[in-house]
């Protein structure tokens, strides 16, 4: 959970770090670093963003849009194993846990999908 929960702000900080800069500016790996150095988790930011070759010579917009693309496949990926795990295990406690983690796991995507709505429009 704590994982999720660094992910999740990494993604934000991502998202902001790149809302508060001109959008014009195009990225190269300098700016990436440089963008990524002022989030929590430098190295998931750098993963993320150059996991897509466009973040090459997208500007600062482009890059937000990448993280918030890898912000929701890491979220349908957590949700996914959650609720795989949520409706194979028989144990009460534990199926209680999952139901309120997968839940979550719903929120947090829909809310980094919504970021991307904001940015887009």
């Amino acid at each position: 959970m704590v994982n999720f929960r660094l992910c999740l702000f990494t993604i934000s900080s991502i998202t902001l770090t790149f809302t508060l800069q001109p959008f014009h500016v195009l990225s190269d790996e300098a700016m990436i670093i440089n963008v990524c150095d002022k989030t929590p988790d430098p190295s998931l930011c750098q993963t993320c963003l150059n996991s897509d070759p466009k973040s090459k010579t997208d500007d600062v917009r482009g890059l937000a849009m990448i993280s918030i693309t890898c912000g929701t496949r890491d979220a349908d990926k957590l949700y996914s194993d959650t609720y795989n795990l949520y409706t194979s295990t028989s144990d009460t406690a534990l199926h209680n846990l999952l139901d309120n983690c997968w839940t979550r796991f719903i929120g947090a995507r829909d809310g980094i999908n919504g970021a991307g709505r904001v940015l887009r429009d």
